[in-house]
């Protein structure tokens, strides 16, 4: 069971590295927007609206991707093609303990 485990944990890792390098090849040269909390909320109500998860998290003052949501990838395009809010993927995304 422990290989399994392993193996699981693994395969979401490449997951998360090969989805933000799709997400930087298509969006990286375009303008990103700095994330505030005006941004924040209008992404809020966005994900509100559409009915789907919200991306994004708030720790010790500052925003961030939230790492953990399996959607974030799908989410962050929608974003990005629908609405034009392009995030600094790499810059945003951090791991929490």
């Amino acid at each position: 069971m422990g290989n399994h485990l392993a193996a699981k944990n693994k395969l979401k890792t490449v997951a998360s590295k090969v989805e933000k390098a799709l997400y930087t090849l298509k969006y990286g040269n375009k303008e990103t927007k700095i994330l505030d909390t005006k941004l924040y909320f209008i992404i809020y109500d966005i994900c509100i609206r559409e009915n789907i998860d919200f991306p994004l998290i708030k720790h010790k003052g500052n925003f961030y991707l939230d790492g953990s949501n399996p959607q974030l990838y799908c989410i962050m395009v929608k974003l990005a093609d629908e609405y034009e809010i392009i995030l600094d993927y790499k810059k945003l995304t951090k791991k929490f303990a």
